[in-house]
């Protein structure tokens, strides 16, 4: 919990840095602005309560500062033409009478103010000094890609791609970037004897799905480990933090881009829409991105790093071109320059509605996933209980067998995502079976060493009831009873993290029912024999018996609730009459058409949708 709240006072102050961008770039314009408000929801603190707000206050400096209760966002309200509260003759400094390359700075500045304090404290942080290590690699691993590069025991890296390297923690940045980017990494080595060369590593074949990028690289420090105070010089220091916020926004966007779609890296290969290393791996020493906010615990580097990475995200989200955000803005702007003149106050009210009926529209979808997101937050931080996910001697032939798992491996994460019990293994096995994609496991033998090894599911059908036999993972004997538990902020990313596990495996296995739905793989599964996510969201083996997991404890209940509300909401985000996502196609309709629909359109819309709800329960019923 003290976490949790540290994370959400570090938001509030990172909104009022977005905000005073604006505020300051508005004032370089002479814009008049009339109030800062941080926080959105009913108000708690307002600066002219106690003072009655008169005519020309934005004109003589004296701004309405408005705190609400949810730290979530803000925004600044500028003088507009006409505006009473504008000085008289003073109009022509009005908001809307700016030209639009000004707006659209002063739209700017807000994401700008956050990357620029992000600048600051990786300035900061590199004039001070961190704690490291040493840069000195010992022998690669075979046929990995530092091997294959040349790279020797005792080689010092010094630069990666021509920016300097200060310790081992810029290492594994660089490799970051260029195992999300397929690029190819130069690294400057110095040798024991002091010869120095150039080094260039294939980082293209290497998934975004793993949690180490050194190991995967084939890079690994030499021992001992070699401590050292990574510190750079006032002007070096401010190269390589403006290179690094460059690395870290643009790691961040590429992430978005991961989650949002698949996305296809230079090299051709695709990687999964949601197993990406983003910012999160590097900027806090945390190992794992997904609980990047723990690095409040990590002394003043992590606390930095964290508040830099926040900083970013909020400066990059908000550069999105959507209603309500800054991108929406200078979007709206640029649309009145190539039209030729200013939008109306209507056709603006209509972008900024159709942000907000969006929203509200998928409010109640949203509301489903965040109740099953609390569920599973519940679930992890009270615990429960599970068996130790050590695997036995997997059959012959099968991806286990294939990929390298021997018997007494324990299974420590999948995908980049810890791993807390066996439970979780079949999770990720249900979602990359019925993706088709490879499942990269992080495992650990008993004498304690580490390896990735990555099984290809693609050919096992989604008609199976166990993916665990199928894929080849036999738990070991006898079972060791643990609690699956995780720390409140870790468990609301894991939570998080099976929630859109689930909403995805439900929006396939509706795909599957619907009609023959093709995987990665190109192989056709049959529309009724689908592993969905009730086969996994309950203890029950069967996805088709989800209901009987009321009888399996408070865990199975709690599990069979929140898969009920993540295919409420999934099935009410359908573009179909009726439901929510009919009345999103509604609204963008009437967008594109320029008028509000008649009541006779929406009626026919509506009619449509029962026809089509009759027709598929007809089809539901007709003998097989």
């Amino acid at each position: 919990m003290p976490g949790l709240v540290f994370t959400l006072l570090m938001i509030l102050f990172l909104v009022v840095v977005h905000e005073m961008g604006h505020f300051f770039a508005a004032r370089v314009f002479n814009v008049p602005v009339r109030s800062i408000h941080i926080g959105f929801g009913k108000q708690i603190f307002d600066s002219t309560r106690s003072r009655p707000r008169k005519p020309g206050d934005a004109a003589t400096g004296r701004v309405k500062i408005v705190l609400g209760w949810l730290p979530l966002g803000g925004y600044i309200e500028m003088a507009e033409p006409g505006d009473a509260a504008v000085a008289a003759g003073q109009q022509a400094t009005a908001y809307r009478r700016q030209p639009v390359h000004r707006r659209a700075l002063i739209a700017l500045a807000g994401p700008a103010a956050n990357l620029l304090f992000a600048f600051c404290l990786y300035w900061l942080m590199l004039v001070l000094g961190t704690q490291d290590v040493k840069p000195v690699v010992a022998t690669p691993a075979p046929n990995t890609p530092a091997a294959v590069a040349g790279v020797r025991a005792g080689d010092t890296v010094m630069d990666a791609n021509g920016v300097p390297v200060l310790g081992w923690r810029g290492v594994r940045v660089a490799l970051v970037e260029h195992i999300v980017s397929g690029l190819p990494l130069t690294l400057t080595v110095r040798d024991a004897a002091g010869s120095v060369r150039l080094l260039t590593m294939d980082l293209s074949h290497i998934s975004t799905a793993i949690t180490d990028p050194a190991t995967a690289a084939g890079l690994r420090l030499d021992i001992p480990h070699i401590p050292i105070v990574a510190r750079a010089g006032p002007l070096s220091g401010a190269v390589l933090a403006m290179e690094k916020t460059r690395r870290m926004a643009m790691l961040t966007l590429r992430g978005l881009g991961q989650y949002v779609f698949r996305r296809r890296r230079t090299d051709g290969n695709a990687e999964p829409a949601a197993h990406a290393v983003t910012a999160g791996n590097v900027a806090a020493p945390h190992p794992s991105g997904f609980a990047a906010a723990e690095s409040v615990s990590a002394g003043w580097i992590g606390l930095l790093s964290f508040i830099a990475y926040l900083s970013i995200n909020l400066g990059i989200v908000n550069l999105l071109p959507l209603p309500l955000l800054d991108g929406g803005e200078i979007v709206l702007l640029y649309a009145e320059r190539v039209v030729g003149h200013r939008l109306s106050a209507i056709s603006r009210k209509a972008w900024a509605l159709a942000g907000v009926s969006a929203l509200i529209a998928l409010a109640g979808p949203a509301a489903n996933l965040l109740f099953a997101c609390c569920l599973y937050w519940l679930m992890l931080v009270l615990g429960t209980q599970d068996v130790k996910p050590v695997v036995s001697v997997p059959a012959p032939n099968t991806p286990a067998a294939v990929a390298g798992v021997r018997a007494g491996d324990t299974v420590m994460d999948a995908d980049g995502l810890p791993v807390l019990g066996w439970r979780g293994v079949r999770v990720a096995l249900v979602e990359h079976i019925v993706s088709g994609l490879p499942l990269t496991l992080t495992v650990r033998d008993a004498a304690g060493s580490v390896r990735l090894l990555t099984m290809d599911l693609s050919h096992i059908s989604t008609a199976i009831t166990n993916p665990a036999t199928a894929a080849g993972l036999r738990l070991d004997i006898p079972h060791i009873p643990i609690v699956a538990r995780a720390g409140p902020l870790s468990g609301a990313v894991l939570a998080m993290e099976n929630t859109r596990r689930m909403a995805m495996l439900t929006l396939r296995g509706l795909g599957q029912y619907v009609f023959r739905h093709h995987r990665t793989d190109g192989n056709a599964e049959p529309a009724a024999h689908a592993v969905t996510a009730g086969n996994v969201t309950a203890p029950h083996p069967s996805g088709f018996a989800a209901a009987e997991s009321v009888s399996a404890g408070w865990i199975g209940l709690l599990s069979f609730i929140a898969y009920l509300s993540i295919n409420l909401g999934i099935v009410n985000l359908l573009p179909l009459p009726l439901l929510d996502g009919g009345e999103i196609v509604l609204l963008y309709a009437e967008r594109v058409v320029g008028h509000r629909l008649s009541a006779i359109s929406r009626k026919a819309w509506v009619l449509a949708g029962v026809s089509v709800v009759i027709a598929v329960a007809l089809a539901a019923l007709r003998p097989v």
